[in-house]
């Protein structure tokens, strides 16, 4: 998924960058560094030095939107949604749901947003019958969506003239319902799925605001075995 970079003025301290993040090559590009990857979440709309208390809540209002969207727009739409630890540009059309780009805040790694956001967005697609696709993938993204998603869920359209990195496409409507939380290992009570495909975080399964802002938390957290 392709990022962007904007100029803000930013705070001088931030919630905790894990010691051991790395960035790929591709980050790197774009961001610079993992510090000024950090600073580019601060200053979000709506964003502070910290993680809010709210959260969570923040997180389901973003994803309450995307469902939203895919259910209820009349037409072609594009929509850039941040808040305190992810940043997402999709778009819906009468066929497609398009994901442009994702950014996770390096304190949230690890904590399975990714694929709860896959979730998302494979339910909303399904329900709404149209395709899924994640374009421009970058190396790290792609590699992860082959570890969950085989060639009958998910096909692979190289790069072109036109688009320099991968798209990864979803066609199958029946295929995406049945993706389960377990199958993406969100671990068992991370999330509620209602009828509609809204997916909705539980906060209690989730670190609080202090955690995330305590470096020995993040960087504790960040270092041991997948959860």
């Amino acid at each position: 998924m392709s990022t962007y970079q904007k100029k803000y003025v930013v705070a001088t301290t931030a919630a905790p960058i894990p010691r051991t993040f790395v960035q790929d090559q591709q980050q790197l590009r774009v961001f610079g560094n993992p510090v000024k990857y950090e600073q580019h979440f601060q200053a979000l709309p709506g964003n502070q030095q910290n993680i809010l208390p709210a959260y969570i809540q923040r997180i389901n209002s973003m994803l309450r939107q995307i469902n939203n969207t895919c259910h209820l727009a009349a037409r072609e739409s594009l929509i850039t949604v941040a808040n305190d630890v992810v940043e997402i540009e999709f778009s819906v059309t009468n066929t497609d749901l398009i994901l442009s780009f994702m950014n996770i805040r390096p304190c949230f790694m690890k904590h399975k947003l990714f694929q709860i956001l896959m979730l998302q967005l494979l339910r909303s697609a399904s329900m709404t019958n149209k395709r899924l696709i994640i374009s421009s993938c970058f190396p790290a993204t792609l590699a992860i969506l082959q570890h969950f998603f085989n060639s009958h869920l998910m096909t692979v359209e190289p790069p072109d003239k036109w688009v320099s990195h991968p798209t990864c496409i979803f066609h199958d409507s029946t295929s995406m319902m049945h993706i389960t939380p377990e199958y993406l290992r969100i671990t068992h009570g991370m999330v509620v799925i209602g009828k509609n495909g809204l997916v909705q975080l539980q906060p209690h399964m989730f670190p609080t605001s202090a955690q995330l802002n305590d470096h020995v938390y993040v960087d504790t957290y960040y270092a041991a075995p997948a959860h």
